[in-house]
């Protein structure tokens, strides 16, 4: 009789046939609902056979253990490649220029303006605060300089409605042809829409990859293990085949990326474009929201949305800086458009910011709320009248 062998229980993906060790309604390997299925297999044992087997007799012959070897053999059984630092060889930095100054100025570093090359850039910004105007004067202006760039909307937006904007704010026409455009929200909405968009940016042989939005290209926009998915997959494609990709992103309650914390910290910069001012100036702030590894942290620009695209200020221009001077507090205290952080997160943060707004909000004292009752509302007890015997 054979020795008795322990076994343990996992669940396995009926598609991709990856495992887990808990259950889940959702496989995170490949992203489809309701395929995990319970299994039973014989548990991994440190000491194994000289041909590679169990070592038990009967046991590697049984009926299933070609299943078992596609199992997570990749994750458990690979190997660690550990090399010495020192012997990489450090690349040069390539950066791209976006044809938009203030664009490239907040993206580049303190020599040299423009993102760089293999890089997962984050660009946020609220409904109609123009990030995506200004990502497609970008994409045109990539094309004037022969560089090949794929624009992917999950927004709902088609090429016709593309093309009347691009027309609207002015960009050439020849300079579109050097633009691809794909409508990935007529996919469905189960499909690998993310995989096939890098799949044709392979194909045509781009260098700029524009994705819009990440909550447009999930499947499920208001998961956020959904959201960073996507972020996390097109971080290590940019990284991969040194292709730039801009990930745009809607903006939450307080200001920040949705997705939660997970979808903030991927990527290799985080970048907002938010309103500023009275809402009748149509000015917009871009500025860096703490990461950015292709440079710096403490670019800013604004810009002042028209019929014909984002046009930047002068920073000598009156009318920006009586719009900031409107900022500042009541008190008459001077504001400078960028203030030092007083805990030392950062050296230097952006203005009206709304968690601003809300810290100043609550460090206002409360005055203390004691009831007292109404004199209107007084009770007095009164003696309930008798009735009348018949």
């Amino acid at each position: 009789m054979p020795p008795l062998v322990a076994l343990e229980k996992l669940y396995v993906c009926r598609g991709c046939k990856a495992e887990r060790r808990v259950w889940s309604a959702l496989c995170h390997a490949c992203g489809n609902r309701a395929t995990l299925e319970q299994v039973e297999r014989p548990r991994r044992l440190s000491s194994l056979a000289p041909d590679g087997s169990l070592g038990v007799p009967g046991l590697d012959d049984a009926e299933g253990d070609e299943d078992d070897g596609e199992l997570g053999d990749e994750e458990d059984d690979g190997e660690l490649d550990v090399i010495a630092l020192g012997s990489v060889k450090p690349k040069k930095v390539v950066r791209l220029k976006t044809g938009i100054e203030g664009l490239d100025r907040v993206l580049g570093d303190e020599d040299e303006g423009g993102p760089a090359e293999a890089m997962a850039i984050q660009f946020g910004g609220a409904r109609g605060s123009g990030k995506s105007t200004m990502l497609l004067a970008a994409a045109a202006n990539f094309a004037l300089q022969d560089v090949g760039v794929l624009y992917g909307s999950g927004e709902g937006e088609n090429d016709q409605r593309t093309r009347d904007r691009a027309a609207r704010i002015g960009l050439d026409r020849r300079a579109l042809m050097g633009v691809h455009f794909c409508d990935v929200s007529r996919l469905d909405p189960k499909a690998d829409r993310i995989g096939l968009f890098l799949e044709k940016l392979d194909q045509l042989g781009a260098k700029v990859g524009i994705v819009d939005s990440l909550q447009g290209f999930s499947e499920d926009d208001a998961n956020p293990r959904h959201v960073a998915r996507i972020a996390r997959r097109c971080m290590k494609y940019a990284v991969e085949t040194r292709r730039l990709i801009f990930m745009v992103g809607h903006l939450n309650g307080e200001g920040k990326l949705a997705g939660g914390q997970s979808t903030q910290h991927l990527g290799d910069g985080c970048f907002v474009i938010q309103r500023i001012g009275p809402k009748a100036a149509r000015t917009v702030q871009l500025y860096c929201d703490g990461k950015n590894r292709g440079g710096w942290v403490e670019g800013e620009a604004f810009f002042k949305l028209t019929k014909r695209g984002l046009l930047e200020y002068d920073p000598d221009d009156g009318e920006l800086e009586a719009m900031l001077a409107a900022e500042r507090p009541e008190d008459g205290a001077p504001t400078p458009a960028r203030q030092p952080n007083p805990e030392g997160a950062s050296k230097w943060r952006p203005v009206n910011r709304r968690s601003d707004r809300a810290a100043a909000t609550s460090t206002t004292p409360r005055t203390a709320r004691t009831r007292t009752a109404s004199p209107s509302r007084a009770r007095t007890p009164q003696a309930s009248p008798r009735r009348r015997a018949g």
